[in-house]
């Protein structure tokens, strides 16, 4: 907790980042954002996590409310070393979190890491304050990080014992695509109830990811809030399962695109595509398969793009999926041989039919 008590402390909501975070552009989702998700998701089963903040004064800060609010401080390391974390590697780590902790809130730090700690950090992977943290674990380990840092102190007088007792390491999952998998199929058991199958929950989560990496690129508005969250997350479920007949929701999602006027050739190309698909007296059902995975596939990166803000939603991505179809047949023969590109489009206006894929975010 704060521990200063010669001067009054700003809160955390009051305090001005020590440094700008801000993400380097890339192409697709980070590590980070996917331990965003997992923060996202703790949100929805935890009354106590009020709201997570994205690049705001580190990583990640959760703020947590337990009668009085109190700010966990998370740093996230993704990086591709063989080397494992041990006291001789977490100068940074330590100094970082000890200059982030100069708020009047109790204050308590997470290191959410993708690669092992070594022996002697080890206590710090068990909960905070849970009775398999050893004394003397604890105790050797403040030993060897005070000599290797004498005198460290936060600004609200956070020692380097308080940093020990406070701190809990996650090791999580190695790639980010591992750590996808595992927040999926957190947010399913979530969701299973409201009859959600797992092709949307796909783009629900896709969703989330776009949020906190829209966040991320704010400086003012960095905040996920709990409320927010869940009454958005309703209105998407109420968005998947309302629509009587895939029809209505073909047609509300291409209006929702500004292409309204393409309904009918939406609707008469998917059920092309359909046809084709389950036409007993064809033999190659499979290749179909495999030929729709991949322009699936194609169409989630398009996606991915208009999630995080780098093309424009609504018209522009429909008619980005548009060409990008015509070009994968016109380059991949496999594709090409099995499907026409009405049919290959009726692919696309399926997947919308049955929210897998939208054109808005």
């Amino acid at each position: 907790m704060s521990t200063s008590t010669d001067r009054e402390l700003p809160s955390i909501h009051e305090l001005s980042p020590k440094e700008e975070g801000g993400r380097i552009a890339r192409a697709g989702f980070a590590y980070q954002d996917h331990v965003a998700a997992e923060y996202c998701l703790k949100m929805l089963t935890n009354n106590r996590l009020g709201a997570v903040w994205v690049e705001r004064h580190d990583d990640l800060v959760g703020i947590w409310t337990n009668g009085d609010e109190e700010v966990e401080f998370v740093q996230v390391k993704h990086e591709n070393r063989d080397v494992l974390y041990s006291t001789a590697n977490i100068d940074d780590i330590l100094e970082k979190s000890l200059k982030r902790s100069r708020c009047k809130e109790e204050t308590w730090f997470t290191i959410y890491t993708s690669q092992d700690v070594k022996s002697e950090l080890r206590v710090l992977t068990r909960e905070r304050d849970n009775e398999v943290r050893e004394d003397g674990e604890v105790a050797e380990l403040c030993e060897e990080l005070i000599e290797r840092h004498p005198g460290l102190e936060a600004k609200d007088g956070t020692r380097v014992t308080d940093w020990v007792n406070r701190c809990r390491w996650i090791v999580g999952p190695r790639n980010k695509d591992m750590l996808a998998t595992k927040n999926k199929s957190r947010l399913y058991s979530i969701l299973e109830d409201e009859g959600i199958i797992r092709k949307q929950i796909d783009v629900i989560y896709k969703k989330i990811l776009g949020i906190i990496y829209e966040k991320s690129t704010r400086k003012r508005e960095y905040s996920i809030e709990s409320e927010w969250l869940r009454e958005w997350l309703e209105n998407e479920l109420s968005r998947i399962l309302a629509g009587s007949s895939k029809d209505e929701t073909l047609a509300g999602k291409l209006e929702d695109a500004n292409v309204g006027g393409e309904v009918e050739k939406a609707q008469r190309r998917r059920t092309k595509y359909i046809e084709r698909k389950i036409d007993t007296g064809y033999s190659g059902t499979s290749e179909i398969s495999t030929a729709s995975v991949e322009i699936l596939a194609e169409l989630d990166e398009i996606k991915s793009l208009m999630f995080m803000g780098k093309i424009e939603e609504g018209e522009y991505t429909y008619r980005r999926c548009i060409v990008r179809i015509g070009e994968l047949l016109d380059n991949k023969e496999e594709i090409g041989k099995n499907l026409s590109k009405s049919e290959a489009q009726g692919c696309m206006f399926l997947a919308v039919s049955r929210c897998m894929f939208d054109f808005v975010r």
